[in-house]
């Protein structure tokens, strides 16, 4: 069904005008508002992306500076390998020194026992004095 067209009196339309005017006056503030909100929004997505440029940044320096520790702790681990093997090439030769060590003092043992049963110096030259006045006396 069809609608009847209604005939508004000339202070009826004022007021439906003055209705919509204020309508258009709230939704242009509220669209100011919008505006404000999303200039906000794109300064903070600005402020984001410089963060996020600088988080990639820091995380290429972050990798390279990894990359260098990777080297040098490989570096570090074929030094311990090689004082490894120093340590243990030591370990043998101070073995071998200790029981050549203990030879020298069986040894040293023996000839101190072997000193002990000869004379002194001083025994020495008492005993040629008395053979030289003992061969001063046969002659005579």
């Amino acid at each position: 069904m069809p609608k009847k067209k209604k005939n508004y009196s000339g202070n009826e339309v004022g007021t439906i005008l003055e209705e919509i005017k204020s309508d258009f006056k709230i939704f242009g503030e509220s669209l100011s508002d919008v505006e404000k909100k999303g200039d906000a929004t794109f300064e903070a997505v600005g402020k984001l992306q410089e963060d996020v440029t600088t988080l990639k940044d820091d995380v290429s320096t972050l990798k390279d500076d990894v990359s260098t520790l990777k080297d040098d702790v490989s570096t570090l681990k074929d030094d311990v390998s090689t004082l490894k093997d120093d340590v243990s090439t030591l370990k043998d030769d101070v073995s071998t020194l200790k029981d050549d060590m203990g030879i020298v003092k069986s040894e040293l043992g023996l000839i101190r026992n072997e000193l002990k049963e000869k004379i002194g110096r001083d025994e020495f030259i008492l005993l040629e004095k008395r053979v030289a006045m003992l061969e001063k006396s046969t002659r005579k």
